[in-house]
């Protein structure tokens, strides 16, 4: 079996021609099935993934539906349409989701997507934090011990790395010159 999202994409893989007149080859075209009518709510995500942006708000809302008349299926549907709609809709803002959603802020703060993009967040947040902190503790040390500290030293600074930053901090303490720091 071979799905296709319509009948057009066939004709355009052509390392598959060869293979399209095999008697036990069966093509579904999923633009062709009437998704949306089924009583199957998995069968509305491949719809989704189909759907024109446009058609996607009516589509959400269908699932949504289901999730709150069946919320113990089994199935994480809020989960799902997230995962669904960050590919389908990178554009969109968080308040256009929300509304598709049918969500408030107290609501979308506790899906697992938002918690993880939140906690992304803080991680990147520390990491940054701590090569600013490396660096000023750094300049005040270089310019403590060589007076007066040249632009090309504070532009290196700017642009290094924690590991590299951690690694100059160290070798500031047993250095004459600032060769020695940069490790020259």
């Amino acid at each position: 079996m071979v799905l296709y999202p319509q009948a057009a994409i066939e004709h355009r893989i052509e390392a598959a021609l060869p293979f399209l007149g095999l008697p036990n080859l069966h093509r579904v075209f999923l633009d062709e099935l009437p998704l949306l009518d089924s009583p199957n709510p998995k069968l509305w995500l491949i719809a989704l993934f189909l759907a024109q942006e446009s058609q996607v708000p009516a589509i959400v809302q269908k699932v949504q539906a289901h999730r709150e008349s069946e919320p113990v299926d089994g199935i994480d549907w809020l989960e799902l349409l997230e995962t669904v709609l960050v590919y389908k809709l990178p554009t969109f803002t968080r308040e256009e989701i929300q509304q598709m959603f049918g969500l408030n802020d107290v609501d979308l703060k506790a899906t697992r997507f938002y918690q993880d993009v939140f906690a992304e967040g803080r991680v990147e947040g520390r990491v940054e934090g701590r090569v600013e902190g490396e660096a000023a503790l750094l300049l005040r040390q270089l310019e403590r011990k060589f007076r007066p500290l040249p632009e090309s030293a504070r532009r290196r600074i700017a642009a290094a790395d924690a590991e590299t930053l951690l690694a100059w901090g160290e070798r500031v303490l047993d250095a004459h010159s600032l060769d020695e720091v940069w490790g020259h």
